[in-house]
């Protein structure tokens, strides 16, 4: 299942990023009192407190930053944001996920009920995107075009014979 394969990555590899405010908030969540929101709120079940630190662990590792919602239902909105993008997630307690992506405060995708490899599908969509355009913004002024624009000067290519062998 790749959700625990995500779990098991995330805690293994990149203890460090568990230390973060989004996670913080998400496990206190765990501790709101029932009418937590003037008499309405009930908090959201450990199962959707382990989905929602996945989730923010795996935005983290692909650059976005984070931040996170209780709901009244028990749900856990997580935000994701890079620059004037916003990728919202909504856990359910149902554990069903709407999605809804805006580009400069403004809506340009919404869906609902998604799982949690299409939440995982979208963040790496979005944030390959913005690393594209990152690369292609910076790689053009330290190309190479022509063997003139090099410090570096070719050697010949040295002779394979038997004092070279081991170089195979």
């Amino acid at each position: 299942m790749t959700f625990s394969l995500i779990q098991g990555l995330t805690h293994t590899l990149i203890g460090q990023i568990h230390n973060d405010q989004s996670e913080n908030k998400i496990l206190s969540f765990g501790s709101l009192p029932e009418g937590w929101n003037y008499g309405n709120g009930i908090p959201p079940q450990k199962r959707i407190i382990d989905m929602a630190i996945n989730l923010n662990t795996f935005a983290l590792l692909l650059g976005f930053q984070t931040d996170a919602f209780p709901g009244t239902d028990g749900e856990i909105q997580i935000s994701c944001y890079n620059k004037d993008d916003c990728l919202e997630f909504i856990i359910e307690n149902s554990e069903k996920i709407s999605f809804v992506f805006e580009e400069n405060d403004n809506q340009k995708k919404y869906n609902e009920n998604i799982s949690f490899n299409e939440v995982l599908g979208e963040l790496i969509k979005y944030s390959k995107e913005n690393i594209c355009n990152t690369l292609d913004y910076s790689s053009v002024n330290i190309m190479i075009e022509s063997e003139s624009d090099s410090s570096v000067w070719l050697l010949e290519t040295p002779l394979m014979g038997v004092e070279y062998q081991f170089s195979l």
